[in-house]
């Protein structure tokens, strides 16, 4: 499993979400594409650069360990479990970033994912967009991340993508039994799932162009197991929690 819990954010947006977020510079973001036996973001298919404008990678002294998720130069959206343990200050997010690997050009230091200094809106100029309070169900959302193409798996070097479907929360309770509440969002599809390294990571609905940050990637069963959706944590659920926590 990613995790055994779904635990509450540990950082999250201002009361004010940019009016122009999640819009992608391309005309056809997160294309189905031919399978990719090797991508991760299981059953993925490499991004390209800056697809997902709004995706950071949580960097422990340098090293991915989790996505984010820009909110405003300030404030970065993540999963608890991805700062449960360590020091804030061996932490940092990476906007902007492709490649794991590359320079950490874009590198803005953070006290817990409150970033200290912000980041530069010339260079990541999209934000994600506030969700509306709908449950998405059945709808097709796009998760992506720098996370294992199977459980147990190492993380990739390249941003990847892939689209699952939402399930609705009676349905996840099936495989789930008693585990699953109104602060969770479940999706799947055939192949497909987020996993390892993908925790904290955004699932996205495309809005007419724009992208409404529905989900963090928060744990599951495996990864892309037939039986098991993965589940994320609510965004619109904590709304009100997130303005709360950022005045």
């Amino acid at each position: 499993m990613k995790v055994f819990l779904l635990l509450a954010f540990v950082a999250c947006a201002s009361a004010q979400w940019a009016p122009n977020c999640g819009r992608s510079q391309y005309p056809d973001p997160a294309p189905e594409q031919k399978t990719d036996e090797f991508g991760r973001v299981v059953g993925g298919w490499e991004s390209r650069p800056n697809e997902f404008p709004y995706q950071l990678s949580l960097r422990r002294f340098g090293s991915h360990t989790c996505g984010a998720v820009i909110i405003n130069s300030q404030w970065a959206l993540s999963a608890a479990h991805c700062t449960s343990s360590g020091s804030a200050s061996g932490l940092a997010v990476v906007a902007g970033a492709h490649r794991r690997s590359s320079p950490a050009a874009a590198e803005q230091t953070s006290n817990l994912l409150s970033i200290g200094n912000p980041i530069d809106l010339q260079r990541s100029s999209h934000w994600c967009l506030c969700p509306r309070d709908v449950t998405y169900d059945d709808d097709t959302v796009t998760i992506s991340g720098w996370g294992s193409t199977f459980s147990g798996g190492f993380v990739t070097d390249e941003l990847r993508y892939t689209n699952v479907q939402v399930w609705s929360n009676d349905e996840c309770s099936g495989p789930y039994p008693g585990s699953i509440d109104d602060s969770m969002i479940c999706a799947a599809a055939p192949g497909r799932d987020t996993c390892q390294g993908d925790s904290g990571g955004p699932m996205a609905y495309n809005n007419n162009g724009q992208f409404e940050v529905v989900g963090l990637t928060s744990w599951g069963r495996g990864c892309a197991l037939a039986t098991h959706p993965g589940v994320y944590a609510r965004v619109s659920a904590n709304l009100q929690w997130i303005a709360d926590n950022t005045q």
